[in-house]
């Protein structure tokens, strides 16, 4: 038996007898030959049937191959509880060490920068322990005799526990190594959606970055969104600054609404009544917040000049 018979029925280590014959039966109503399935696969559900279904020999099988059960090596070599027994709780027989973070940088359109995306794919290496080893490479291994499996040794010299300089700290010294990984990681390729909200310049997904060891915690997804500016546009904080049209004096009094070219994308702004200065804050559509300088200009022709002194007039005249 070449694979393990746990993996080609599906079932876990812990399942009843009666479980595994619910699943060999299953598979075989799916992969029988005259049902489109193949001989080889019939072969392979047999064998594993045979061993998983005779309890002298699958006691035998978990005895002589421990390491093809997940999470079970440390169990196996150095006697303690596992990590899959400690989920959620702190480790027993190892120092948990959490996984490494993610940091990705995403270049967005001006468009979804504006307005959001439900559903954003982003696509990231994920760096995972191997679960047939349990993340540590070795497909047959003994307790490391230096540290006697605790993973520190104390220094001659300085009589402090270090890391074990004959296992590196891994309590374990490897026989065989394991043929499904390299060294105990995996390495794949992830399809993740995100959900961008208008204005977002960075984001954080906890447990999607790379896998912990020993019961240790997933590091987080980190994304940073650089968002194609066009000129006369830049990012302060978490408001989009705009060099916006120029403006007349009473439209900062009466307010007034105003469009703005942004590249290809138009936005429609409102100055809002009695705004004191020309750098105005608002909000785009989709609640951004956005800051348009815009540019104060005076009179330009004799009728508006008139009017300006009219209203000089009416406002000294309110003072007296």
């Amino acid at each position: 038996m070449t694979k393990n018979p746990y993996t080609v029925l599906g079932v876990k280590t812990s399942a009843s007898a009666e479980e595994i014959k619910q699943a060999f039966r299953k598979l075989c109503r799916d992969n029988h030959p005259d049902k489109g399935g193949s001989e080889d696969m019939m072969a392979e559900l047999n064998e594993a049937y045979a061993i998983l279904s005779d309890p002298e020999k699958r006691k035998d099988f978990d005895r002589k191959h421990s390491w093809s059960n997940e999470f079970n090596l440390y169990a196996s070599v150095l006697g303690r509880p596992t990590v899959a027994q400690n989920f959620g709780k702190k480790p027993v027989s190892r120092t948990a060490v959490n996984g490494a973070d993610i940091h990705l940088k995403v270049n967005i359109p001006l468009s979804v920068y504006l307005n959001g995306c439900p559903s954003m794919p982003v696509q990231f290496e994920r760096v995972s322990i191997c679960l047939e080893c349990d993340g540590t490479g070795a497909k047959r291994a003994v307790k490391c005799g230096n540290c006697a499996g605790i993973g520190k040794a104390r220094d001659p010299n300085t009589h402090r526990l270090r890391k074990c300089p004959k296992c590196g700290g891994t309590g374990i010294n490897v026989l065989e190594k394991c043929p499904c990984c390299n060294g105990g990681e995996r390495r794949r390729m992830v399809n993740h959606n995100l959900v961008y909200l208008p204005g977002m310049t960075e984001t954080k997904v906890t447990g999607k970055g790379n896998s912990g060891r020993y019961g240790g915690c997933n590091g987080n997804l980190v994304v940073r969104f650089n968002p194609a500016l066009p000129e006369g546009c830049s990012i302060d904080g978490n408001a989009l600054v705009i060099d916006g049209p120029e403006i007349y004096p009473e439209d900062l009094i009466l307010g007034k609404w105003i469009d703005l070219q942004l590249g290809d994308t138009k936005v429609r702004t409102h100055i809002p009544p009695n705004s004191p200065s020309s750098d105005v804050e608002t909000l785009a559509a989709s609640g951004l917040k956005m800051r348009v300088k815009c540019k104060l200009i005076g009179s330009k022709t004799s009728a508006e000049t008139a009017a300006y002194e009219y209203l000089r007039t009416m406002h000294t005249t309110q003072k007296t």
